[in-house]
């Protein structure tokens, strides 16, 4: 059958039963009419608040365009400079670090297992052989991905702040550069450490050449 029709036959069925009681079909079609018309004041409430926050996000887009005048940055319809804003997110991004040590520690615990883990999977790279120089090979291409993720894991900052980020962009306290600058500012010495851990723990669990030299430029390579 048409399912438009069966809904027809059942709309217009002399009697309706609703919770136990029989009740007339046309108190049936009005209520579905009121659902109906309530539904539409819905969306389009919805739809009008949705509206003037994405005019108010545009507003503050277009507010907090830089114009460069000499050697000065002037901030429309900003509060702040911009050197301001990023002292002040630069100082709560450190203090919400270190109020969460959680995340810290597991980044450190990722660094360290993966050293070992990297380290026991390409233990054979230390023969002098021909076989060792195409596994030493594999091995740092292996380190090479293995940073590359870990560094991504910054972005979860991102997200995990993403409801404030919109609500301070919408009452024009911070710009968005400012923001993605400081709390990636914040999150460089953490890489680094990280990444410190990880490359003198690896170094010579593969088998590299155990110089100073060689070791900094590894490391600078993988930071």
């Amino acid at each position: 059958h048409n399912p438009t029709d069966f809904a027809l036959d059942i709309c217009m069925e002399p009697l309706a039963v609703r919770g136990g009681f029989e009740v007339d079909a046309r108190q049936g079609m009005a209520a579905l009419a009121a659902q109906l018309e309530e539904r539409d004041q819905t969306l389009a409430r919805d739809g009008a608040v949705a509206e003037q926050h994405e005019q108010a996000a545009k507003g503050g887009a277009r507010g907090g365009t830089l114009e460069r005048r000499g050697s000065e940055l002037i901030e429309g319809q900003y509060p702040s400079s911009w050197w301001q804003q990023f002292c002040a997110l630069l100082q709560r991004s450190w203090l919400h670090n270190r109020r969460h040590p959680v995340s810290f520690y597991a980044a450190l615990g990722r660094s360290v297992s993966m050293a070992l883990l990297v380290g026991y999977l390409f233990s054979s790279a230390r023969r002098l052989d021909q076989a060792s120089v195409q596994t030493r090979t594999g091995a740092i291409f292996f380190m090479l991905v293995n940073q590359v993720f870990s560094a991504q894991a910054s972005m979860r900052v991102f997200l995990e702040d993403r409801s404030v980020f919109l609500r301070e962009r919408l009452s024009r306290a911070v710009m968005p550069t400012v923001y993605f600058v400081a709390k990636s500012t914040a999150e460089v010495p953490l890489q680094i450490l990280f990444s410190l851990v990880f490359c003198t723990l690896v170094y010579p669990l593969v088998g590299l050449q155990l110089t100073l030299s060689r070791w900094l430029t590894f490391t600078m390579a993988m930071t």
